[in-house]
């Protein structure tokens, strides 16, 4: 609610009627323009030179130009994630006038999966287990979700060797040196219970906290800063990691300048996408190193894939 405005113009009775957003339900015709926010998903009925900045659904700092024709999809080609006949829930408008049909509402519109996804499948509510304690199980570590599983294991170990213990002192009648006349199971229950405490392993959070410090030094030397000590660790476990730059800091451009192949580091020079500007030559040497059968190679894979 917070991502749109307190009221809007709708289509009811034939007359343009002002209504409190939440209020504005399925089928509703809305009124868009330059200024508003759309209020819930809608497909565009009328649309006089719409422009839309959907950065608050798909990170894109360029307006998108948004039309009430249909274009049907063609046979292998992928569909859109913002149809140029759709507009979508928090994304303001910028430019023209328009009208459309509300199509979804509330937590079923695209911005509102995106928040479910963010809070969880439960809406944020936190899990318990056992009743009472608090279920942190799916944000945890894969080194945590490896000490729980070993934990788990050494305590059915320790259960059993206990169990065998306390059997085979009651069967061997042991009784308690300084109390002759005790019966044996009572004196085999303390020495069970005394064994099943020892076998709790508490030096491994310790050391495992260790671990992750020294970690945490020497990424420091590395300039990387570290907040939390878990995060050392959930890092070492990714072996590939994908970023995507938006480009809402810059001019909304990604720029190749150093590239390496085939054992050979190249530089790369030029301005935005203007291939008429710039070359690709050696690091270090400047000779121009276009035609080298590395780089063809490389820049042929990329386009490509």
């Amino acid at each position: 609610s917070q991502m749109t405005q307190a009221s809007i113009y709708v289509l009811r009775d034939g007359r343009e009627v002002k209504v409190d957003v939440p209020n504005v339900v399925r089928g509703d015709v809305v009124i868009l323009g330059t200024g508003d926010v759309v209020p819930a998903d809608m497909r565009l009925i009328e649309a006089d030179d719409v422009k839309v900045s959907e950065m608050a659904l798909t990170g894109e700092p360029d307006d998108v130009a948004k039309t009430s024709k249909l274009k049907f999809k063609k046979p292998g080609e992928p569909e859109k994630l913002t149809p140029e006949n759709m507009v979508f829930s928090g994304c303001s408008v910028t430019n023209g006038k328009g009208k459309g049909i509300v199509c979804e509402t509330g937590m079923s519109t695209r911005i509102g999966r995106i928040a479910q996804l963010i809070a969880g499948e439960d809406g944020g509510k936190q899990k318990t287990k056992c009743g009472c304690l608090p279920d942190t199980s799916a944000s945890a570590t894969p080194l945590q979700q490896n000490l729980e599983k070993l934990g788990g294991r050494i305590g059915m170990i320790a259960i059993v060797v206990c169990i065998v213990i306390f059997i085979i002192g009651v069967a061997m009648n042991r009784t308690d040196p300084s109390n002759p006349g005790s019966p044996a199971w009572l004196y085999m229950i303390l020495i069970a219970v005394t064994l099943a405490v020892a076998a709790i392993p508490e030096g491994i959070p310790l050391c495992v906290t260790i671990s992750l410090s020294i970690g945490c030094s020497d990424m420091v030397t590395k300039n990387v800063l570290v907040r939390k000590l878990a995060a050392v660790e959930t890092l070492g476990s990714a072996s590939v990691i994908c970023s995507d730059k938006t480009g809402t800091l810059t001019e909304g451009k990604m720029t190749l300048v150093n590239m390496w192949s085939g054992g050979v580091a190249y530089d790369v020079e030029g301005k935005g996408f203007d291939p008429t500007v710039g070359g690709i030559a050696r690091e270090g040497t400047g000779k121009d190193a276009s035609s080298d059968m590395g780089v063809r190679s490389a820049l042929l894979a990329a386009l490509l894939c």
